[in-house]
């Protein structure tokens, strides 16, 4: 997959009428201006006007996604277009006084493509776009929770638009700089922060859940981690997380579907925007299944070994040192020791069967 800046008109828009999600989804918002399966005046005016104001993801040579954007201002949509008050105020607080910034107008990705990291490499990709063509501000309206999700990730100031139901998001891309990893000493409030958040769990999906169990790092006493509690949930098939996606939404958590090409055993959520929340992920997956039995192993060893937790957690601390910002990197490199944990844990329980 790549993207590509500019598309011819015509191939666009025939792709455009293929996009019956896109279109539904515009209905369900009640655009009654907008004719359902045609590209709209003001998206075909913007990409005439600059055709560098289309962005399309290619696979191969077919179109699977797209995104168009254009330079505005903070009293504007676009010329004579003025914006409401709730909206203009909304931008004054993001952007600090500031009035010119580029707005992503419109980003879509075909339903079957969804769930491989490509919006993440996507606004890596326009990020550092917009800046060698000099643009420093980005904003982006949106209400769909993976959008949303997102631009939290990115670290994006934000504000809600009461009179529209969406949130507006600001991005300065002068500085775009990634936290670096903080692995910190052990806190005796991580399990007591589970505890709390375990009966919130239960008390909207306790139906639905199977098992619910801490781990990862902060599940095991006396070993320093980065300040994330995990969670891990079990169902009997993968398909009961959709009956979760509201109940866990109404408790503050966002589904974040982008890593299910990966690590497609797994429905992932996430609570809390550090630092000035606690930080939770939810991991949802079937009861017995690799993922639930492997993460309990690694935990359980853990806890009956504490000088292997504290290898552990040196180990952690080089590594963070040494990989600074990239978190892919870093969890790359704990694999083999993690690894062999799991494998020693498994003899272990097997000679104790036996």
């Amino acid at each position: 997959m790549k993207f590509v800046v500019g598309c011819d008109l015509e191939e666009f828009k025939r792709y455009y009428r293929t996009l019956d999600d896109l279109h539904s989804y515009f209905k369900t918002l009640g655009l009654a201006d907008v004719k359902l399966g045609e590209l709209g005046k003001v998206e075909a005016g913007i990409i005439k006007r600059d055709p560098s104001h289309l962005i399309v993801w290619r696979e191969k040579s077919r179109i699977i996604g797209h995104a168009i954007w254009h330079e505005t201002n903070t009293e504007e949509h676009r010329k004579g277009d003025p914006r409401e008050k709730e909206d203009r105020e909304a931008l004054e607080r993001l952007l600090g006084g500031k009035k010119d910034f580029v707005e992503l107008h419109e980003i879509w990705l075909m339903t079957e493509y969804r769930g491989r990291g490509y919006g993440k490499k996507f606004f890596d990709f326009f990020e550092a776009f917009l800046k060698k063509r000099g643009h420093d501000s980005l904003v982006y309206y949106a209400d769909h929770p993976a959008a949303i999700t997102m631009c939290r990730r990115r670290g994006c100031k934000e504000e809600y638009l009461e009179s529209i139901g969406e949130y507006v998001f600001y991005l300065s891309l002068r500085n775009t700089t990634k936290r670096e990893i903080v692995v910190g000493d052990y806190d005796p409030q991580w399990p007591i922060l589970y505890e709390k958040e375990r009966e919130e769990i239960l008390n909207v999906i306790g139906h639905i859940a199977l098992g619910i169990e801490h781990m990862g790092s902060t599940a095991v006493q006396g070993l320093g981690a980065k300040p994330i509690i995990d969670i891990m949930v079990a169902v009997g098939n993968l398909d009961d997380a959709k009956k979760c996606l509201e109940p866990l939404r109404s408790i503050g958590y966002e589904y974040s579907p982008e890593h299910e090409e990966e690590i497609p055993e797994r429905r992932f959520f996430n609570k809390g925007r550090p630092p000035k929340e606690q930080h939770y992920h939810l991991h949802m997956v079937e009861k017995g299944s690799g993922f639930w039995k492997r993460h309990l192993l690694f935990r359980d060893y853990l806890r009956m070994h504490p000088n292997v937790a504290q290898q552990y957690y040196h180990l952690k601390k080089e590594l963070a040192s040494k990989y600074g910002v990239n978190r892919e990197a870093y969890t790359s490199a704990k694999t083999s020791f993690i690894d062999s944990i799991v494998a020693k844990a498994k003899r272990v329980r097997g000679k104790d069967k036996s």
